[in-house]
């Protein structure tokens, strides 16, 4: 397995953000490391600077732009859940178990998330995309019309509301956001990263998996 790299420091905040949101949610859905005390001493110090980082840097929906951006994201987001409930209903056999497969594998997420805040949003959007783009479930997506449309809509408005919000968050200079950011950055970079790609080696079936979907948001991040 390939090691897991550093983020550079450079990072903007909204991705930030959404990248520590789904560091923070991959681990609280592994129930294998909840007994490595260490593990979780740094996880939940990541979590308490990213739940400080957001309070500084969240923005109220006020910007019409991002508003506009946001609505055209939910309501995409909400669309898949509605084409999948939809084909899970009907009488054709594979579309129906192809529909009733994917609502299993998105069975942690529900329309719902569109009203999260913009942060925690991002974050469910991309998991959900990504499981979405999974191999195993490729051949759902297609067999059931509307669905990889839709998918690629959601990714495209999650793209660009990212770009509007780095501009915006960008612009306002936000030092203690900065700094709240810089300072996950290094407990990601000098505690998390060091420690997963030891413990990956010394105990691959307990964290190789772990630490390889964490080395895929970065690789997500980086684009």
């Amino acid at each position: 397995m390939k090691k897991i790299k550093t983020i550079a420091i450079s990072i903007s905040i909204p991705k930030a953000q959404t990248l520590f949101s789904m560091v923070k949610s991959a681990f609280d859905e592994r129930q294998n490391l909840q007994a490595d005390a260490l593990l979780c001493d740094v996880i939940a110090e990541i979590g308490e600077k990213r739940e400080q980082l957001l309070k500084v840097a969240s923005k109220k929906k006020e910007s019409f732009s991002l508003k506009k951006q946001d609505e055209i994201r939910d309501k995409s987001v909400r669309a898949i859940f509605t084409i999948l409930k939809g084909y899970a209903l009907l009488p054709n056999e594979a579309k129906r178990n192809a529909a009733k497969n994917l609502l299993q594998a998105l069975k942690n997420y529900s329309p719902s998330i569109a009203g999260e805040t913009y942060a925690v949003e991002s974050a469910h959007i991309k998991e959900v995309i990504l499981m979405l783009s999974k191999e195993e479930h490729k051949s759902d997506v297609a067999l059931l019309d509307g669905l990889g449309e839709t998918v690629a809509e959601l990714k495209k408005a999650e793209d660009d509301l990212m770009v509007m919000s780095v501009k915006g968050v960008e612009g306002k200079k936000s030092v203690s956001a900065y700094k709240l950011k810089n300072e996950l950055v290094e407990i990601f970079n000098s505690k998390l990263v060091p420690y997963l790609n030891a413990a990956s080696l010394i105990r691959p079936q307990e964290y190789a998996e772990f630490a390889s979907y964490i080395a895929q948001l970065l690789s997500e991040a980086k684009r």
